[in-house]
């Protein structure tokens, strides 16, 4: 469980089920924004939606760059393995702290962050 994860995860601009999915998502994670696998099924239940619904909101919230699939589950027995790309980037709430000319700085969640790396 990362409680730092989840704290960032707050101030993601996203509609209230795309942002407590990623909640619970984060609330799996490591700090380093890895070792997270709940099932569809267990997430579902922390969001308090359908599978299916949890299935489309993974959907965006990858299309969106927020959490990456590092491996496929099966569905018998072996749960997607997520990551949050964002786990070790430097968190902006206002732009204006940032020079927007340095490489590295994107728009992520309507957050301004910058790469640690």
């Amino acid at each position: 469980m990362s409680g730092l994860l989840m704290g960032r995860a707050f101030y993601f601009d996203l509609p209230p089920r795309q942002k407590l999915l990623l909640l619970a998502i984060a609330d799996h994670a490591n700090d380093d924004g890895y070792g997270c696998h709940p099932s569809q099924e267990r997430l579902a239940e922390k969001v308090g939606c359908t599978r299916r619904h949890i299935h489309n909101l993974l959907q965006e919230l990858i299309g969106q760059g927020l959490i990456e699939v590092i491996e496929q589950g099966n569905g018998a027995g072996l749960n997607t393995r997520y990551h949050l790309p964002w786990a070790h980037e430097k968190i902006h709430q206002n732009p204006e702290q940032i020079n927007p000319e340095r490489k590295g700085v994107a728009c992520l969640g309507g957050l301004v962050v910058e790469s640690a790396f």
